[in-house]
């Protein structure tokens, strides 16, 4: 054992950790009380890697999958430990292919972890990711040894949406439009004191929209809270192409 690492700063739950030069890493939870610990035993295991690829359904651009990073959307790959789970020495970033349409996160600590996917700034989004036919976008797996490969398939198959937003009165007001999807994707649009919103590059797919003044203190990701003090919602479906029309009143809400 080259290295062990011990987060024993007070009383509480803890990550005991060790690694070494050739590539093992031990990890054990540690329940820290008033007594010391002694006789601690971190099993060495080697590091997991995690691989995948990125698949690209463009029918809006010059050229379809297979082609380089120059031509695709830049994809942002991210694995982060699942709810629950303390690791240690999770890389940052994956390692791509020159191409960037495969990638490899290296020197994985067996346990469970999330891959989140994004594109930036351009017009598509990340429409699924899948391993071995299982939805794996923002969902916990298990990491041991190689683990993969992860699909990604990005489409620029979006559409938008145009709100227009009133008062109770029926006056325009600034307002932050909020859409959020089935399976909990977010898309905030922002009307001006005309009450227009308008935004694009949002998947296709029915949403429930809500419209708040203020969005600061509303916690809308949170549906019980929002089911309890803002109501269901109205639905808004989004097509490929086109702008999906939404007027509505601002929702009132408990702080």
């Amino acid at each position: 054992m080259e290295h062990l690492t011990l987060r024993l700063l007070q009383p509480g739950s803890y990550l005991a950790s060790a690694w070494t030069s050739d590539s093992r890493v031990g990890q054990a939870r540690v329940e820290v009380g008033s007594a010391d610990i002694d006789n601690l035993v971190l099993p060495l295991q080697p590091m997991a890697s995690v691989v995948g690829t990125v698949r690209y359904e463009l029918s809006h651009t010059a050229q379809a999958s297979g082609v380089s990073q120059g031509t695709n959307p830049n994809v942002r790959v991210e694995l982060k430990p699942a709810e629950g789970t303390i690791n240690y020495g999770i890389p940052n970033d994956p390692t791509w292919d020159s191409d960037r349409l495969n990638f490899v996160f290296h020197s994985v600590a067996t346990d469970q972890y999330k891959i989140n996917a994004g594109v930036r700034g351009e017009k598509s989004y990340v429409k699924s990711v899948t391993m071995k036919g299982r939805d794996v976008q923002n969902q916990a797996f298990g990491v041991e040894g190689t683990t993969g490969p992860i699909e990604i398939v990005v489409s620029d198959d979006v559409g938008g949406v145009d709100a227009m937003v009133n008062d109770g009165d029926g006056k325009p007001i600034a307002a932050y439009v909020v859409l959020i999807s089935a399976n909990g994707q977010e898309h905030t649009l922002v009307s001006g004191d005309d009450g227009h919103a308008k935004g694009g590059n949002i998947p296709p797919g029915d949403y429930r929209a809500w419209a708040f003044e203020d969005i600061d203190s509303v916690p809308y990701a949170e549906p019980d809270w929002m089911a309890r003090n803002a109501g269901a919602g109205e639905k808004v479906t989004v097509t490929s192409g086109g702008a999906a029309e939404y007027r509505a009143q601002k929702n009132c809400c408990i702080n």
